[in-house]
């Protein structure tokens, strides 16, 4: 966590020129495993708005390009179980624009 406490810090004292410097910054940061373990305890709960914060915060590393590919091992029984378990419409919701921003990824794209 000290790790990814200070790729952000620097993300934020750099005052990045650009959105490639932030997203270079940004895939430093989701490289880290332990930056995923908040979001995947989230969508392990049953919680509707835990597990939409938790998608939403996954959808968001995928936007930016900054999820590993190893990193689907951990995210995909959470997937499989929001798709077989129907529920929240807020969580589909967001489990939709989760893939979407995985399927426009190019690291991701690059891994097939």
């Amino acid at each position: 966590a000290e790790r990814a406490d200070r790729c952000l810090r620097e993300i934020i004292d750099a005052g990045a020129a650009s959105d490639t410097d932030v997203a270079a910054a940004v895939r430093r940061v989701g490289e880290m495993e332990e930056m995923l373990t908040p979001a995947l305890l989230a969508l392990e709960t049953k919680n509707a708005k835990f597990m939409s914060l938790g998608w939403g915060y996954m959808t968001r590393l995928a936007s930016y390009d900054a999820l590993a590919s190893s990193a689907f091992g951990s995210i995909a029984p959470a997937l499989k179980m929001c798709v077989e378990g129907g529920g929240d419409e807020q969580v589909s919701l967001r489990v939709l624009q989760f893939v979407g921003a995985c399927l426009q990824a190019a690291t991701l794209l690059s891994c097939r």
